[in-house]
């Protein structure tokens, strides 16, 4: 989907590290995609199926109601738990690999103070191959040029090519994800948006104060003084970025009202056929555990997919 690497319009120069086999790439998204996809599975169908059967196996008789809620509150904890925690994780092994192969190219990242960032080419958040991060690598924020180092992008901006840097959205979420836009002027004066995200975030919920972080020390950087002589050559010879487009999905597209009923519907479907198979009943006069186990599961779908029903955009 994103083209041969070596024709692709970001693709570094010749020689740079991005020749190596990719690390940030399709298959490393697809796994962590996967890894917290099932997850997120498990607690839905499984934290419901369990509680509704210790119900009906009496082991805790005339307390079903309070074996009810504490399934809930469970499921709702470790949902928000699993939310927060997986989708960031393995970036900080991806930090130090990439690290070590920027230092065997000549450029000692950790001595230029460089910010392990996620960077997206676009103006809003996208989704590229399952993730909200088309690339990674590190920022360095150079006294006169901002440069960002990453494995499909090699690229630096002037500061007085800089028109603007500000906070924007990130992806829908309970954690308030935010990102750090750079607007930037080409060779014809044309506004062209970029972001980045903070990659050294343990959870989701660290995005946003670390990407006011990262704006406050962009927005110091565009008022101090310039000193063009202070930067490497090799650092100094980077150009701005490629305009071309990279494919990629808008969240309206990704998590449109169809593919969110349908996953609704997958999902209860399979938490029929586990109660079915636990031999939980669905008929009142038997306890309805089952029931209980159906709207569980749709409150905790309801719980996803309600950041993307907030965004105004979802469309069928």
């Amino acid at each position: 989907m994103e083209g041969s690497r070596y024709d692709h319009p970001y693709y570094g120069r010749p020689g740079s590290v991005v020749q190596q086999e990719q690390l940030f790439s399709a298959d490393f998204k697809k796994r962590r995609g996967t890894a917290s996809g099932l997850a997120i599975i498990a607690i839905q169908i499984g934290v419901p199926v369990i509680t509704a059967w210790l119900a009906r196996s009496g082991a805790f008789p005339n307390h079903n109601l309070i074996i009810y809620a504490a399934g809930f509150f469970v499921g709702a904890g470790a949902y928000l738990v699993c939310s927060n925690l997986m989708p960031v994780r393995g970036y900080a092994s991806l930090k130090s690999q990439f690290a070590a192969r920027m230092l065997a190219g000549g450029i000692d990242v950790n001595r230029l103070e460089g910010i392990w960032v996620g960077f997206s080419p676009d103006g809003e958040p996208r989704i590229y191959s399952n993730n909200y991060d088309w690339d990674v690598g590190f920022l360095l924020v150079m006294p006169y040029r901002l440069c960002f180092l990453g494995e499909q992008a090699q690229f630096g901006l002037a500061k007085d090519q800089v028109a603007k840097v500000r906070l924007g959205p990130g992806g829908p979420s309970w954690w308030g994800l935010r990102r750090v836009y750079v607007d930037w002027r080409d060779d014809q004066g044309v506004i062209r948006p970029l972001n980045f995200r903070p990659a050294d975030a343990r959870s989701m919920r660290q995005i946003g104060p670390l990407a006011k972080r990262l704006l406050d020390r962009l927005l110091r950087w565009r008022v101090a003084p310039s000193d063009e002589s202070a930067i490497s050559s090799r650092l100094a010879s980077l150009g701005p970025p490629n305009t071309a487009q990279v494919p990629s999905q808008s969240v309206a597209q990704a998590a449109s009202y169809g593919r969110l009923l349908f996953f609704c519907f997958n999902s209860l479907l399979i938490a029929a056929m586990a109660s079915f198979m636990v031999r939980l009943p669905f008929d009142p006069a038997g306890g309805a555990q089952a029931l209980y186990v159906l709207a569980m599961v749709f409150v905790l779908w309801l719980l996803q997919a309600l950041p993307y029903m907030a965004r105004s955009g979802p469309k069928a």
